[in-house]
């Protein structure tokens, strides 16, 4: 039957061009690559429902900061934000999100926080930790930091301090995010004055999430817009 060929004809057509797509699918410029099933796929996503249509997971280098790095070093207008144990995965990864945001591209995360590489974390902040200059260390490397480099330091506070509004952002500046139940109470052996920095809420609001506030002071306090 001639109809019959002709369909024949076409299945075989297309199953060519799906091998040859499929070809170009993993025509990876790595050597090495892996075809898997679902169950590990799923695995890798890390995520109940994840989509699998188009999934692909590859390894690559993160980059490695450390103290003598240019980036932690308070050049014109810099800007450090320091993670005082925030533990909460979603509310790293928001606060890595905004950060990249807004210019806070140095980050301190003192031991005890969220790990910024947790899968999570990765999720909440669309891959930021991946772009972001990350250094994780004790309350001794953060000193150090602190009394090498000229920078105005301000702690988050919900209720006392400066208005943030009202801050000279022409400066070099680093910001202190608190732990979501015990805030910042960490006592910093240094020489440098800690300026509490607060946020101007309404009366019928008592505080706000780290992440929110977090982002609000970032915002505040960010790089002048000439810079």
């Amino acid at each position: 039957n001639k109809d019959d060929n002709k369909d024949d004809n076409k299945d075989d057509n297309n199953n060519n061009e799906n091998d040859d797509n499929d070809k170009k699918m993993i025509n990876f410029p790595k050597p090495d690559y892996y075809i898997v099933n679902d169950n590990i796929a799923n695995k890798l996503a890390g995520i109940v429902t994840p989509n699998l249509d188009n999934f692909l997971a590859a390894e690559f280098a993160i980059k490695k900061i450390n103290l003598n790095s240019q980036s932690f070093t308070s050049t014109c207008y810099n800007r450090l934000l320091v993670f005082n144990q925030i533990q909460d995965p979603g509310n790293v990864g928001n606060l890595l999100r905004v950060a990249l945001g807004l210019g806070w591209h140095n980050i301190f995360l003192l031991n005890g926080t969220c790990d910024p590489l947790n899968d999570k974390v990765l999720r909440a902040s669309q891959a930021s930790s991946l772009k972001l200059n990350l250094l994780t260390g004790s309350q001794t490397l953060l000193e150090e930091i602190f009394e090498n480099q000229n920078y105005k330091i301000f702690e988050a506070d919900a209720n006392y301090g400066k208005n943030s509004k009202l801050v000279d952002i022409n400066q070099n500046l680093a910001l202190i995010l608190g732990n979501e139940a015990r805030g910042n109470n960490i006592k910093f052996n240094i020489k440098k004055p800690i300026d509490k920095v607060k946020i101007s809420l309404d009366p019928l609001a008592e505080s706000l999430n780290v992440s929110a506030a977090g982002a609000i002071l970032m915002s505040d306090l960010r790089l002048p817009k000439s810079n």
